[in-house]
Formats: C-alpha cells, sequence, structure tokens
C-alpha cells in the first residue's frame, strides 16, 4: 500500500501561497467592478466576501476540522459545498448578478482564468510528499493548462473567431 509521507514542507512554499493565494480573489473584485460599471461598492463588497469566507476556511483548519481522513474529505463538507451552496443559490438569484452578467464581456469571464496559474502550488505539495502525486499532477496540470490556454481562448473570442466559443 502506497503511504503518504509528510516531509517538513520548505517555508518558501508556505510564504509564496500566502503571497498570491489572495491574488485570485483582487482579479474577481476587478472583474466585478468592471461588469458593473466600475463599482467600487462592489469591488469592496466583493473583497469582504472572501475576506470573510477566508477567515472561515482558516479558522476551521485550525480547529483541525480537515485532520481526519474521511470521504467525501472534511475540506469539502465544510469549506466547498457551503461555498457553492451559497452561490448556486443565493448569489445567482440577486438583481446585481444578472446585471453583471449582462455587461461583463465573455473575453474578460475567459481570461480571469490566469489566476489559476496557482495550481504550480499542487506540484510542488507533490514533489515534498505533501500531496497524493496522483491527485495533485491531475489537479495541478490541469489547472495550469487551462490557465494557459485561457488566454488564446480569450483572444480568439476577442477576435471573433468562429470557432472560439
Amino acid at each position: 500500500m502506497n503511504t503518504l509521507i509528510n516531509y517538513p514542507l520548505p517555508d518558501w512554499i508556505a510564504y509564496a501561497f500566502l503571497m498570491v493565494i489572495f491574488i485570485p480573489s483582487i482579479m474577481i473584485a476587478f472583474l466585478a467592478k468592471k461588469g458593473l460599471n466600475n463599482s467600487n461598492t462592489i469591488f469592496y463588497k466583493t473583497l469582504a466576501f472572501f475576506a470573510i469566507y477566508f477567515t472561515y476556511v482558516t479558522i476551521t483548519c485550525n480547529l483541525g476540522l480537515f485532520n481526519r481522513v474521511f470521504l467525501p474529505p472534511l475540506v469539502l463538507l465544510y469549506c466547498t459545498f457551503p461555498l457553492a451552496l451559497f452561490l448556486f443559490t443565493v448569489v445567482i438569484n440577486l438583481k446585481i448578478y444578472k446585471q453583471f452578467l449582462d455587461n461583463i464581456k465573455l473575453e474578460n469571464l475567459v481570461s480571469i482564468h490566469i489566476f489559476r496559474l496557482i495550481g504550480v502550488f499542487f506540484l510542488l505539495l507533490a514533489f515534498y510528499d505533501s500531496l497524493p502525486k496522483f491527485f495533485a499532477i491531475i489537479a495541478g496540470m490541469g489547472d495550469i493548462i487551462t490557465a494557459i490556454t485561457s488566454i488564446f481562448v480569450a483572444k480568439s473570442i476577442r477576435e471573433q473567431k468562429p470557432y472560439a466559443k
């Protein structure tokens, strides 16, 4: 049986992750602002939402709620599912969300996926045996490929290529 051995993760990986983890939130906040007539209010509300969410995730992590091996993974139960439920039941029904979708260009929705370059951390964690290699390689490479191809897809949408959509 292949067991996961946790080797100490170098501090530079943790510091690098902490420096970049907020970039996607900032990018999404700028996208929301752009889609809603450069509204600073929506920009700050979006950032506040992510700050609250990251605080919640940090607290649940520090309480040790993710330490047990469980199926489905506890991080999904405590963090991902509640977020998805909130987005797909509350946010999707907001008038402001519909206004955002009416105003934002498809190329902007696609190009924001460049933030998925953060998937390189999956590969780093696999290298240091902090994540199962099989999962980390699939997730990390999937994120990296999606990030890089988003540049070309957004460009083809902007140029109205027939194959773009």
